[in-house]
């Protein structure tokens, strides 16, 4: 997980070696907390509105009141709940509650997932180089990340492997430089290994999804899996001392 400031070695297969002495300068140029990123608590957001926008799926306040909730693609609230008329009257005498949506569900086909890996992983090199304008307008203008801007603005080329998998419980506890165990909605990091390939990987409610910046190859992240005993590089090196606790 060293950056490195050394020339590509080209490699056949489309590795994404091609862009990796671009990307090492502007990731060696940088500083790190030895941390992967974790947001700051989000703002509260009211769930109620006119009902409108896309179904997300059912869940239910506690005790007993079934909801359906449905996302907002327009306006200033991010969704909205819709509870059963004859629910309305005990949930308004409640002072609080819990709205439990069920974590379930497998990942979306084709190049949904890939997709939407490829625009985080874009931005979030950008975010890492908005304090350095010159750097972060290389990276915009930069020809050689168009492939993987192309395929997530464009879906090409069509097929962009990425590797899934569970590294916690979605209601896990994590240590990382706190005085006590948080759960960890989001975190991400940029892996480097030692063929210069790099590798975007982020972590939603304990699923690690991993994306090759370069190119459309996953191989070389499942090589640095084996070689890791299958550890996250989420939870490796400069982030070791980040700690999974049981819920």
């Amino acid at each position: 997980m060293v950056v490195k400031k050394n020339h590509p070695r080209k490699r056949e297969g489309g590795s994404g070696a091609a862009a990796s002495f671009l990307l090492s300068q502007y990731l060696g140029e940088q500083s790190n907390d030895g941390q992967p990123n974790r947001p700051s608590e989000p703002e509260s957001h009211s769930l109620f509105s006119a009902l409108s926008g896309l179904k997300m799926g059912t869940s239910s306040f506690l005790p007993n009141i079934p909801a359906v909730i449905y996302r907002h693609t327009k306006g200033q609230f991010l969704g909205s709940a819709s509870i059963p008329e004859e629910c309305v009257e005990a949930f308004m005498q409640k002072s609080e509650g819990e709205l439990i949506v069920p974590a379930s569900g497998s990942p979306p086909e084709g190049s949904v997932l890939s997709r939407f890996l490829a625009k985080v992983a874009v931005e979030a090199m950008a975010d890492r180089l908005i304090k350095m304008p010159t750097m972060l307008k290389q990276w915009i203008d930069d020809p050689q990340i168009d492939t993987i801007r192309n395929h997530a603005r464009k879906g090409e080329p069509t097929n962009w492997p990425v590797h899934v998998r569970r590294i916690y419980d979605a209601d896990a506890r994590v240590v990382c430089g706190q005085s006590k165990p948080e759960q960890t909605v989001h975190e991400f990091d940029i892996l480097q290994t030692e063929q210069l390939e790099y590798y975007f990987v982020l972590a939603l409610f304990g699923v690690e999804m991993a994306i090759n910046v370069g190119g459309p190859v996953i191989d070389g992240y499942l090589k640095w899996l084996q070689e890791h005993d299958g550890v996250s590089p989420l939870y490796y090196g400069k982030n070791d001392p980040n700690k999974i606790v049981s819920p």
